[in-house]
């Protein structure tokens, strides 16, 4: 029997790494950082929370909207389970970011 695959949509941050490969913002151990491995990539379900994220992260040079498959029993992008899936607003696991970026605004 086949598995049935899926594909989630989300926003994500990237720049241009040293190596010449493409880099993406993730989160380890609560914190973020910049990973070359796309599934670790910190996918926002809202270009707007992408764009708030984007005014307190270091390096950040594009925001792109990216496509991944997996099997269908997988959770979508939209389920904050694993920690580097994150729907709607920001989560309470970071709950700072927003206010950071909107105090970087004024």
């Amino acid at each position: 029997m086949s598995e049935e695959w899926t594909v989630e949509t989300g926003w994500v941050l990237i720049r241009d790494g040293a190596t010449g490969g493409l880099e993406y913002i993730g989160v380890d151990s609560g914190f973020l950082n910049w990973t070359p491995d796309n599934l670790k990539a910190l996918r926002l379900a809202r270009r707007e929370d992408a764009d708030a994220l984007a005014e307190i992260v270091d390096d950040c040079e594009r925001i792109e909207e990216h496509q991944w498959t997996g099997p269908k029993s997988s959770k979508p992008t939209v389920y904050l389970d694993p920690p580097n899936v994150v729907k709607g607003p920001l989560p309470d696991v970071l709950p700072d970011l927003r206010e950071r970026a909107e105090e970087k605004k004024s």
